[in-house]
């Protein structure tokens, strides 16, 4: 990061105590508002306010669950999804039908793939306390 945006006439800084003058910030969390009141009209940073709303699959799913029941013609492009464990009775009623379907399972707030798994029945889910979507 440091060679490009110096290739780039920028400044790059791990740390905002390093040097406040910086052009790029990068974070690897979430930025606190008290952060984003002190950047300057020039200084950038890696994120957007709000999108866990968007990377968490939870909440992606809930939102756009929610915006296809406003308007269905036009949020028609993601399969099915549960919400597990809150929708867990309409997603074990998906077992009970004579065809075998495969699901895509995966942990809520995980990334990288971690955790993601494929299944064809519904043991798997055997505690209430396990946060996924299917």
């Amino acid at each position: 990061m440091r060679d490009v945006a110096e290739a780039l006439g920028m400044q790059a800084s791990y740390s905002e105590l390093e040097d406040p003058d910086w052009d790029i910030y990068f974070l690897d969390g979430p930025i606190v508002p008290t952060f984003l009141f002190k950047l300057q009209t020039y200084q950038r940073v890696n994120h957007f306010v709000g999108i866990n709303v968007l990377a968490r699959k939870n909440l992606l799913a809930r939102n756009l669950q929610a915006m296809q029941r406003i308007n269905p013609d036009e949020y028609n492009f993601f399969p099915p999804t549960w919400i597990l464990p809150q929708d867990a009775k309409d997603f074990k009623a998906q077992f009970n039908q004579k065809k075998a379907k495969t699901f895509i399972v995966k942990p809520e707030a995980s990334c990288q793939g971690k955790g993601i798994f494929l299944t064809r029945t519904y043991e798997w889910m055997t505690s209430m306390n396990e946060h996924y979507v299917a």
